[in-house]
């Protein structure tokens, strides 16, 4: 195995792991944006993002996103959090190019509409629904705001009712103007995968013109007293959190 790092001029980091005999490739861009990152009015913004980049993009649509990695016995996938969004593929090791083009056009090449925007509202509004009811879901989020209180480390990734609700296309393009910058991108690959291509592939992201990188929220010290939360309702099982 060979792992090789690449920090490009414009700021992305690449890193590999060449792992010989390997019959897939896996390939991951992880950005440095989530909900920690969101002002109050747009709170959930990383995760309807993260959903919309996958509607389409300037070459290819959504279905034709799904199609293409499907055809190739692949999949293609994302996750949000509060300090992070990630995208990730992985295919057969004869599909690789394919694995990496379509990453990293999902994550600079975007073309969600206002269309976009209002089916997957009503998503994402369902998935909050679903949230509050699912006891793991909700025990987790609990902790979050008690630990960290009014800081956005201390909100709902998902958002709130409200924020989705009122969020616009408008929105939503601006925040990936000033978030999705090279400089907040680490590319990773690993499986059967050559570093030069997938620097190459990390220099399309580099090509993105962007606003200029908006600041971090600011680190939070340690919670000074003693916090709980506690729901009660009917169900079969308990749900506890220690943090």
């Amino acid at each position: 195995m060979t792992i090789q790092r690449t920090d490009l001029a414009s700021g992305l980091t690449v890193v590999t792991e060449t792992m010989v005999g390997s019959r897939s490739a896996s390939f991951g861009c992880w950005v440095r944006v989530g909900a920690r990152d969101e002002p109050a009015e747009l709170s959930g913004a990383s995760h309807f993002l993260e959903h919309l980049l996958f509607k389409g993009t300037t070459t290819r649509s959504g279905r034709e996103l799904s199609e293409t990695v499907e055809a190739v016995g692949g999949e293609l996938n994302a996750h949000t959090a509060h300090e992070h969004t990630a995208f990730y593929a992985r295919v057969p090791a004869p599909a690789a190019a394919v694995g990496l083009d379509l990453l990293i056009d999902v994550v600079t090449a975007p073309a969600f509409t206002p269309d976009d925007v209002e089916s997957e509202r009503q998503v994402i509004l369902e998935e909050l629904h679903l949230a509050v009811e699912e006891g793991e879901d909700r025990v987790v989020s609990l902790a979050h705001e008690a630990l960290w209180g009014d800081h956005p480390l201390g909100r709902e990734v998902l958002g709130s009712l409200d924020t989705i609700a009122s969020m616009s296309w408008e929105d939503i393009s601006g925040f990936f103007e000033r978030h999705y910058h090279p400089e907040h991108l680490v590319l990773v690959a690993a499986g059967a995968v050559d570093h030069d291509e997938v620097v190459a592939a990390g220099e399309r992201c580099s090509a993105r013109s962007t606003e200029p990188r908006p600041p971090r929220a600011a680190p939070v010290g340690p919670v000074p007293v003693r916090r709980h939360a506690l729901v009660r309702r009917p169900a079969e099982l308990a749900h506890l959190c220690l943090a």
